[in-house]
């Protein structure tokens, strides 16, 4: 309201205990030496507890600051060094002219070990530096730069001033994104595997992450020795973003496309189709490692671009998020396909065997004793010899040899609160030690609930938790799910959702993919055996009654019937296409010709259509083809899409498009144009691995995952010589009986 009068010369503004003899007694010439009794008076209540002067009011303080000299800091700590309480002493001069001339001759002060004050201008009293030891020099030097400011903090972790660092001595940051461009969470491929949102350069001088802006995702350059952010041009709607080993490009991937494009800024090359990607790792010989079609194929492609090369995968492994070993013949990666959500492995990748970790030692893939594996994802190596992976509470660490990899020793939680994904932990490490992580919980966790095409949502009250894919039964009140257990297994539950109760349904191997028989008295899931050799559909009574169906074939995974049951389509595995499954009539599966590439295939109440996802376009799209006419096929969504599911009455297919939600009308008969995508609902909902939707069997509700953790967030977590936190917690544990 006072408008510039506010600033103007003559005018005291300020809190009073920081203000300088001269700032509170308004004096117009006021200088740089101002600032400098300010920050010292910070310093001083950093290592204090108070400002240098306190009083019951205003005025007193003033005139404390005006009259009175502080006393000395070593009178109420006497631990404080020498030449920092001679520092301060100088800085809270009365007279401007006996401070420092400039806050870089104050900070000088502080790191000098030899400084001090002559006769009159402060006292000496205190610990002579001389009788204290470098480490715990080095530690006062850790206090006096937080004091001094994150921003200060940050330069020197950075490579700015190393002294004050130490060899053993970490320090904890946050690290402020804009509000117009927060990190953005849960982001997912259209697959449901949750990818990375961040990485760091080598150097730890800047990270790229995921932002979101106007209703789209970009890559965002943040540098660490500064404030601001800026956009990667052409990078929207990207995700997985991963650095060069020069840091000079970021590759990410759009659809399922890889790209890259200078940090700096410049034009964007499409390198390759990675169909499916769950990771990727840029390697110093001019190749990029990408997981394609889930994990279920590694290879190389070149950095100048190219198709994909493929690794050998005897042992039928599913790998993804790899990070390359220094002898560039071995990847750390996490590994899936024995009924649980991921173990760390080590992939030779001229061969393509792959070894599983364990507690002080490994284990062979095809290993039957699997108990003591490392059970994680995200895995990388730092150069201390730790590895790091992520569970759903945190990240653990291990010592690790690289040239018998090997684990020494047992995991142990380093850090909590980062947020996590099934398949992309938000964090990053620099060569130099420098940790960035997303603080949050896990982006996979939520909970059932009923949403309405207005946007409506109903919580079920069952349990928060890792789930899987699900499906409605045809009564609406059973939902089956597949669902990570406390230990990390695949599970198969049953929610009844008028008792509110759950079952565990029996399985001989490790589940997938559960189904309702259209009459609703019994289960269809995938099992895979134990030693991986195959996967069969079973079909199982939910009570073991008599009469049971256990095998309906091999190989297959069944997404949908037909209305009269006569057969089943689904797919044999990632990217082998959608098939066709005669039921009961003992011939076998046949490939549905017109759409290869496609998977999640769904019929149409009426058996007049089949609806299917797949890129073979290059991008993810939703497609519909009548039943028996091969080749009369039509894209029926825009932009992005995936799981197609009809209405209950048929006149309405719906598809999911990230977080939103589209309606395409159904042509009548004697019709084949189905209408334009019109938008249903959206929110926060997870995408989680198959399918993340079912409809009730009125088509009134929508039942999705609700997840708890996935608001944009506004803030990262540093963490400088994160090294030593290792060291030293595992030292600790080490040491427990």
């Amino acid at each position: 309201a006072a408008g510039g009068r506010m600033t103007e010369t003559g005018l005291s503004l300020g809190t009073p205990h920081y203000m300088s003899p001269e700032q509170a007694t308004a004096d117009k010439q006021i200088t740089a030496r101002s600032d400098v009794y300010s920050l010292a008076g910070v310093l001083y209540e950093m290592l204090t507890g108070n400002p240098p002067h306190v009083g019951s009011s205003a005025q007193q303080i003033i005139m404390k600051i005006i009259t009175e000299v502080a006393a000395p800091v070593t009178a109420l700590r006497k631990s404080v060094p020498a030449n920092v309480a001679a520092a301060l002493s100088r800085a809270l001069e009365k007279l401007p002219a006996d401070r420092f001339a400039s806050a870089k001759q104050f900070a000088d002060a502080l790191v000098d070990p030899a400084f001090t004050v002559g006769e009159g201008q402060g006292n000496r009293t205190g610990s002579t530096a001389a009788s204290r030891s470098p480490v715990r020099r080095r530690m006062w030097l850790i206090e006096i730069a937080g004091a001094l400011g994150i921003a200060f903090g940050v330069w020197m972790a950075l490579g700015g001033n190393r002294r004050a660092s130490g060899p053993d001595v970490s320090t904890y940051l946050d690290l402020a994104l804009p509000d117009s461009a927060p990190l953005a969470t849960g982001v997912s491929n259209l697959l449901g595997n949750t990818n990375r949102t961040l990485t760091l350069s080598s150097d730890g001088r800047f990270l790229v992450y995921l932002a979101v802006e106007r209703g789209t995702t970009r890559l965002h350059l943040r540098r660490l020795d500064s404030f601001t952010s800026a956009p990667i041009e052409g990078t929207e709607g990207a995700y997985g973003p991963f650095l060069s080993p020069d840091d000079q490009w970021v590759a990410f991937f759009v659809g399922s496309e890889l790209r890259k494009v200078r940090v700096a800024g410049g034009a964007v090359v499409v390198l390759s189709a990675v169909p499916e990607n769950a990771g990727a790792a840029w390697s110093r010989d001019g190749r990029i490692l990408v997981s394609a079609r889930e994990g279920d194929e590694l290879g190389w492609v070149p950095e100048t671009g190219g198709p994909i090369r493929p690794i050998p995968n005897p042992e039928g492994a599913f790998l993804g998020q790899p990070f390359l070993l220094e002898d560039g013949r071995h990847a750390l990666a996490t590994a899936w396909g024995r009924g649980n959500y991921g173990r760390v492995a080590v992939v030779d990748l001229e061969t393509g065997a792959v070894t599983l970790l364990e507690s002080d030692g490994s284990v062979a893939m095809d290993s039957t004793d699997a108990g003591r594996t490392i059970s994680g994802s995200s895995p990388l190596l730092l150069r201390s010899g730790h590895l790091v992976y992520a569970t759903p509470t945190g990240l653990m660490a291990v010592e690790f040899d690289a040239r018998t990899q090997r684990v020494r020793g047992r995991p142990v939680e380093v850090q909590g609160g980062v947020a996590t994904g099934g398949d992309g932990t938000q964090y990053a490490v620099s060569d130099n030690g420098l940790l960035v992580f997303a603080p949050g919980g896990d982006w996979d966790r939520g909970e059932f609930a009923w949403v309405t095409p207005g946007g409506a949502t109903e919580r079920l009250g069952f349990p928060s938790q890792r789930y899987g894919t699900f499906s409605v039964a045809p009564d609406g009140q059973r939902v089956a799910a597949l669902v990570e257990s406390s230990s990390g297994q695949l599970e198969i539950r049953v929610y009844d959702l008028e008792r509110r109760s759950e079952d565990k349904v029996r399985t001989r191997g490790f589940p997938r993919s559960p189904r309702w028989w259209p009459d609703g008295k019994r289960l269809v899931f995938t099992e895979t055996s134990r030693d991986a050799a195959q996967s069969t559909v079973s079909v199982r009574q939910l009570a073991e009654s008599a009469g049971e169906r256990d095998t309906l074939a091999t190989d297959f995974f069944i997404d949908a019937f037909s209305p009269d049951t006569s057969y089943a389509v689904g797919t044999r595995g990632f990217g082998s296409g959608a098939w066709m499954l005669p039921v009961g009539s003992g011939k076998d599966a046949a490939l549905i010709d017109s759409f290869p590439t496609a998977w999640g295939p769904m019929v149409s109440p009426d058996g007049r259509w089949i609806a299917y996802t797949s890129n073979e376009a290059g991008e993810y799209a939703v497609y519909v083809i009548e039943a028996g006419r091969p080749g009369a096929r039509q894209k029926v969504s825009l932009g992005l899409a995936e799981e197609p599911l009809w209405a209950p009455r048929g006149d309405r297919l719906i598809y999911r498009s990230g977080s939103d939600w589209f309606a395409v009308s159904v042509p009548a008969a004697g019709s084949t144009q189905f209408g334009r995508p019109q938008l249903l609902f959206s929110g926060p909902y997870i995408n989680v691995a198959g399918r993340s939707h079912d409809i009730s069997p009125d088509g009134r509700r929508h039942l999705v995952v609700l997840g708890e953790a996935l608001a944009p967030s506004t803030r990262l977590r540093v963490i400088t010589n994160w090294p030593a936190t290792l060291r030293e917690r595992i030292a600790g544990q080490a040491a427990r009986p």
